[in-house]
């Protein structure tokens, strides 16, 4: 990992579909814990999921915002802590409506 959490030679690269699955994954499990009233932990989830697909914390962050936004789009509650970023890959949607 470099200093700033993510892979070598990730930085400024495009998400695979295994990444961005894993992220909207998780997105929804955080989603139904939040609905029940379960407290989640965001920084550690920013880490593990950083570690996981080997992409910075912020960037974890950043892509969880932009599931906000397709949820949005379609009419879904989101994760209130998680606001929509606006600028997303049209890839994401597929991924959400699976």
């Amino acid at each position: 990992m470099d200093a700033d959490g993510t892979a070598p030679g990730t930085k400024g690269t495009d998400w695979t579909a295994e990444q961005v699955a894993v992220v909207v994954a998780n997105y929804f499990l955080m989603l139904e814990r939040e609905r029940v009233g379960n407290k989640i932990n965001k920084a550690e989830l920013y880490r593990r999921l950083g570690r996981e697909v080997g992409r910075s914390e912020k960037s974890i962050e950043w892509k969880l915002r932009n599931v906000s936004t397709v949820l949005e789009k379609l009419g879904i509650a989101w994760i209130p802590g998680l606001l929509p970023a606006h600028n997303y890959q049209d890839s994401l949607v597929q991924s959400v409506e699976v």
